[in-house]
């Protein structure tokens, strides 16, 4: 299910916009809680030093915010419409390593 959602296009402006990072996109906006949720935390330890995770999202996930930070990853939530948010996850600087 994962390999399915996830492509690797990249845009000057999606690159730009978090520092010209490699963007990964993950489009999780058709699937049906709790889907979502589960690509985007499978898909986060497959993420390099370097490389954002855009994930495009129908509503804004909030429960998704803290096991972010909790994981060692920071976000950028943009809405685009009532319906469309994308949400920029990366490695934060101090993550601590993985046990």
């Amino acid at each position: 299910m994962l390999d399915s959602a996830i492509s690797n296009d990249l845009t000057l402006d999606q690159a730009t916009d978090i520092g010209g990072l490699k963007t990964i996109h993950l489009d999780v906006s058709e699937l049906e809680p709790p889907e979502p949720m589960v690509c985007i935390l499978e898909a986060l330890p497959k993420l390099s030093p370097g490389e954002v995770l855009c994930v495009h999202h129908r509503r804004e996930p909030f429960p998704l915010y803290q096991k972010l930070a909790s994981l060692g990853f920071d976000f950028k939530t943009i809405q685009q419409t009532e319906a469309r948010y994308q949400i920029h996850i990366w490695q934060s600087r101090q993550r601590e390593p993985s046990k």
